[in-house]
């Protein structure tokens, strides 16, 4: 396999994006916007302690959910991005933060690109530090 790093590229350019919408749409506590703009329709939520998620009603349900934690916002912050064809991935830390605490965590996404040239979140997972 021939994976590229794509450290300033298009590709790194638009995953950037999407995760600073995404974190908009965190702090705008909008579980459908997120399931509906972000995700393919077939994608998978992996959360510790939680059972698989897959599909988007099941993952605007999980997003839903998450959000009566009086979520405020979400920071993630990459450390690397790389693609291969019509997949790519982005692989970091996040900083999620509630009325009554900050979490640290880290993640792994793994985008599609669609026939529209769009990239969407077909898998992730995320795990918490503490």
């Amino acid at each position: 396999m021939n994976s590229q790093s794509v450290n300033g590229s298009e590709i790194e350019r638009a995953i950037r994006s999407l995760d600073q919408k995404f974190m908009e749409h965190i702090a705008a506590r909008d579980h459908e916007g997120l399931a509906n703009g972000f995700y393919t329709d077939d994608a998978y939520v992996v959360a510790r302690g939680r059972p698989l998620v897959k599909g988007k009603n099941a993952v605007s349900s999980f997003w839903r959910e998450f959000m009566l934690k009086d979520v405020v916002g979400l920071t993630l912050t990459p450390s690397q991005i790389e693609a291969e064809g019509h997949l790519a991935f982005s692989v970091g830390t996040y900083t999620l933060r509630t009325i009554e605490c900050l979490e640290n965590g880290k993640y792994l996404v793994v985008y599609r690109q669609g026939e529209d040239g769009g990239w969407a979140r077909a898998a992730e997972s995320f795990i918490s530090d503490d």
